[in-house]
């Protein structure tokens, strides 16, 4: 949620595809296994796409909660 709220107060874009792949990148090569790179970068991926749903939410406190209504009613 703190992120969410800097990105929006120093009009940041919610998502940083050039920092996700550094993340990424970082996450594999400090990888020693038992999992390979590729598992790390999915769990990282996952990760990620969940700390943007949050940060959207404190960005954008309506809208997100449109989004979850819509997701309720299916």
């Amino acid at each position: 949620m703190e992120i969410g709220h800097i990105k929006q107060e120093a009009n940041l874009p919610l998502y940083q595809p050039d920092r996700e792949k550094e993340v990424l990148a970082n996450a594999a090569k400090q990888n020693r296994g038992p999992l390979p790179d590729t598992a790390i970068m999915r769990l990282f991926e996952r990760i990620l796409d969940e700390a943007r749903s949050v940060e959207r939410h404190a960005m954008n406190p309506a809208d997100a909660s449109k989004t979850a209504q819509k997701k309720d009613s299916k």
